[in-house]
């Protein structure tokens, strides 16, 4: 894939918070395959990343990374993980983990049959792009658990961001979004509210109206994002607060 190819790819992840849901992930395996494939869809498109640093992390090499994960994912629908819950229950990041260390515990000939067969390809991996954002992470001191987790909140953060700046540029607001968006991670440094003021057309007062309902509106984004792949909203506030914690 190129990079203008993970570019739209990119974009197109931005749409998945409508579908992505733990209910909606255990139709994967029901006889209604049309929620099914979508389910596995969102499934392989939100989380291929992680998967991938887990088992770069566990030593792989570059080459075998690409097989492995998209023999994982492969193997993930065939043994009909899903199937067998009758109600979404957990968390689906500590799933997903516990998934993949079985498959490569008790799947690696599997995996290696796949790869030479030629199996079929059920994740649109960009291997050129995850391995530059692999290296670029410089997160080799910490353990595979705690790279697939870091890597799982990153992307989390990614997908409500891009969300978040796209649901401001429908509403002709891309300017303001760019201008404002630095305060999100609570960083005033970049600029003053006077000189955002100034740029903006607007009195300090209306610039630090705008950076609340921004932070906000991103708050509301990502716990959505988050009760997507948690069954309970306990099990959402532990999320969140698991995931905060690890991107200290």
């Amino acid at each position: 894939m190129d990079q203008h190819s993970h570019q739209e790819f990119s974009e197109n992840r931005k749409d998945l918070f409508a579908t992505t849901h733990w209910s909606v992930l255990c139709q994967v395996g029901q006889e209604d395959s049309s929620l099914s494939m979508k389910a596995l869809e969102t499934l392989c498109c939100q989380y291929w990343y992680p998967v991938y640093v887990f088992v770069r992390s566990r030593g792989y090499g570059e080459h075998d990374v690409e097989d492995l994960t998209q023999g994982f994912f492969a193997n993930l629908l065939r043994r009909d993980d899903f199937a067998g819950l009758s109600r979404p229950n957990g968390k689906f990041r500590a799933f997903l983990l516990a998934s993949v260390k079985n498959f490569l515990s008790n799947e690696r000939d599997k995996a290696t049959g796949l790869k030479r067969g030629g199996g079929q390809s059920v994740v649109p991996l960009d291997n050129e792009w995850a391995s530059r954002q692999f290296n670029s992470q410089q997160i080799e001191t910490l353990s595979p658990d705690r790279q697939f987790d870091r890597s799982w909140a990153m992307e989390l953060l990614r997908l409500v961001l891009a969300k978040l700046k796209e649901d401001y540029e429908n509403r002709k607001q891309g300017g303001l979004f760019d201008q404002l968006k630095f305060s999100l991670q609570g960083d005033r440094s970049e600029k003053t509210y006077r000189v955002m003021a100034n740029d903006l057309g607007l009195s300090e007062s209306g610039v630090k109206v705008c950076i609340h309902r921004l932070r906000e509106k991103y708050r509301k984004m990502l716990k959505e994002a988050i009760s997507q792949t948690t069954a309970t909203v306990s099990d959402t506030e532990s999320e969140i607060q698991e995931l905060m914690q690890i991107l200290r």
